[in-house]
């Protein structure tokens, strides 16, 4: 991931697939000027503007994760086995590595804020989060959640079985497990530590997903237009970390440097920026 701010400032149920949908070009524009690295940006550089009825106990920052320029077109990875397109009824699947909307919104971008001063962040909820696999697909390419949440991978599909392989490296976090789950059944497991870990289905090899275990204070995904709210933050000053998966040949830019400060009242506006590297 991308770090915006501190000593570092470098450079639900889950959304549709769009599974026949082409990525057309974007528009792209000139972001706000950046101040200085290091500093807090002030309002006028991440468009911070109050809100009226929104409380002096808490802001919220509108993000918008753009491609710059005109991206690749959607890719379609096919089944090579006849037999095996006929089980998952489709003869090949979108490649879900880079996702872009009719006006250059990035889907599935990572946006994490957290107290420069550090602090605790909250509890993982007690309810598990679902991860289904269907029409050989996961229906989330990528998930958010906080650390010590539980997420039950569940199996619908008719009749075709999968397993689950997760590639992870932190202590707590399943690293190693590669587990089948039959049709009807699900798998539920714990993720304890911080890390982007990468999912699998070794049945079908184009299966790829991503949970992105956070200890931040809050979190969001872009959905479909690239867009995200995170709404009801105390006031103060933010780290913020930004992650897409990687995808060759592109790179993301902040419209920023520094820290991030969230002012009661207040929406703050930030816009990161996908382009060629």
């Amino acid at each position: 991931y991308m770090v915006f701010g501190g000593n570092n400032p470098g450079p639900q149920e889950p959304p549709s697939r769009n599974t026949g949908v082409t990525n057309p070009p974007a528009q792209s524009g000139n972001g706000p000027t950046p101040p200085a690295r290091g500093s807090v940006p002030q309002p006028e550089a991440l468009s911070m503007t109050p809100v009226e009825g929104l409380g002096a106990e808490a802001g919220r920052v509108r993000v918008r994760a753009m491609f710059a320029g005109t991206p690749p077109a959607l890719r379609e990875i096919p089944i090579a086995s006849a037999e095996l397109a006929g089980r998952c009824g489709r003869p090949g699947v979108p490649d879900e590595s880079l996702l872009v909307s009719a006006d250059g919104g990035i889907r599935n971008v990572v946006i994490e804020l957290s107290l420069a001063s550090g602090g605790e962040a909250p509890e993982a909820p007690a309810e598990p989060e679902v991860a289904d696999q269907r029409g050989c697909l996961f229906t989330r390419h990528v998930s958010v959640i906080r650390a010590g949440t539980t997420v039950r991978f569940a199996n619908t599909e008719g009749s075709e079985a999968h397993n689950v392989s997760i590639a992870a490296r932190r202590a707590g976090n399943q690293g190693g497990l590669n587990q089948m789950v039959q049709p009807g059944a699900d798998l539920p497991l714990r993720f304890a530590t911080p890390e982007r870990i990468t999912v699998s289905c070794t049945v079908h090899p184009w299966m790829k997903s991503y949970v992105c275990v956070t200890d931040a204070a809050h979190f969001a995904l872009t959905g479909e237009d690239g867009a995200a709210l995170l709404e009801g933050i105390p006031p103060g000053v933010y780290e913020v970390k930004v992650w897409h998966e990687p995808v060759e040949r592109f790179r993301f830019d902040l419209a920023a440097a520094g820290t991030l400060e969230v002012r009661g009242g207040h929406e703050t506006l930030l816009t990161v920026e996908m382009k060629a590297k």
